[in-house]
């Protein structure tokens, strides 16, 4: 079928003048929507042009556009045009990388490996396997990185930059782990809790290490909706304090009561520090 598509899309691609044709096939060899600014750069042009050009390429059906805060994010409207477009250039007829990052997001890590262990040697199949876990070896798990970068996109600049790294750092552990601290970042405690009560309870085959830091951060969670004040965090800074894991970790600052620290950013720091103690 690919075969087939691929003179279509080539040909509607040569229907384009120069720039449009520019920006279409770099949006075909992204794996991920692109703002203006970014394209703009990579096309040596300036962001009003650009633009103009996708305005224009919106119009007649090459890409479309999904808002991010206050910019644009665009994509290419039909994933076979990306396809199309890489077979054109993969001369070596090896895997395709649009196909292999979809295995990157359909699979995670351990079912990756699960399905190559059982796969038979010398075919296709075991071919894209074999890729889609070199590529996550080389740039990191992009399943995880996509569900981190989407929480990032709803919460916003501010509490992205306070929220990231312990999202970067459940996730890196485990994804549920990392959706249950992405719901308390956007103020859903209860999605969050029931999340990681799951995780607890064993429903997701979840490592002991991943159910400590389960206990841990629903903990934390329990912490803050209790706190009443300063005393709570002097207290649980005093027990953070006497934690015999903290080798390595980053000073935090003693969070007294003539301090203007909050609550959730010491939880935050304390939670980052202890991961280290697992």
């Amino acid at each position: 079928m690919i075969d087939e598509m691929t003179p279509y899309y080539q040909e509607r691609i040569r229907w384009l003048p120069p720039q449009q044709r520019k920006i279409v096939e770099y949006l075909c060899g992204r794996d991920r929507p692109a703002p203006v600014k970014m394209i703009a750069r990579r096309l040596f042009a300036t962001q009003q042009t650009i633009s103009s050009q996708l305005k224009d390429l919106r119009k007649k059906g090459y890409v479309q556009a999904a808002q991010r805060g206050r910019e644009s994010l665009y994509e290419i409207t039909e994933p076979l045009m990306r396809i199309c477009v890489e077979v054109k250039e993969n001369q070596a007829n090896g895997p395709l990388r649009i196909l292999v990052d979809f295995l990157r997001i359909w699979y995670d890590g351990e079912e990756l490996n699960s399905r190559l262990e059982v796969c038979e040697s010398g075919g296709m199949a075991r071919a894209y396997l074999e890729s889609a876990i070199k590529r996550n070896t080389l740039h990191g798990n992009l399943r995880k990185k996509l569900l981190v970068e989407g929480f990032r996109a709803e919460l916003g600049d501010e509490q992205s930059q306070q929220w990231s790294s312990l999202i970067e750092s459940c996730a890196t552990q485990s994804e549920v782990l990392g959706r249950a601290c992405g719901e308390w970042a956007k103020g859903d405690d209860a999605k969050a809790l029931t999340t990681l009560k799951e995780i607890t309870d064993g429903k997701c085959g979840a490592s002991s290490k991943t159910k400590a830091q389960a206990w841990l951060l629903a903990s934390a969670i329990h912490l803050e909706k209790k706190s009443d004040g300063s005393a709570m965090i002097v207290l649980a800074f005093g027990r953070f304090r006497r934690c015999p894991h903290r080798s390595g970790c980053k000073s935090i600052q003693d969070p007294r009561p003539d301090t203007q620290v909050s609550l959730v950013t010491l939880i935050r720091q304390m939670l980052i520090s202890a991961w280290l103690s697992i």
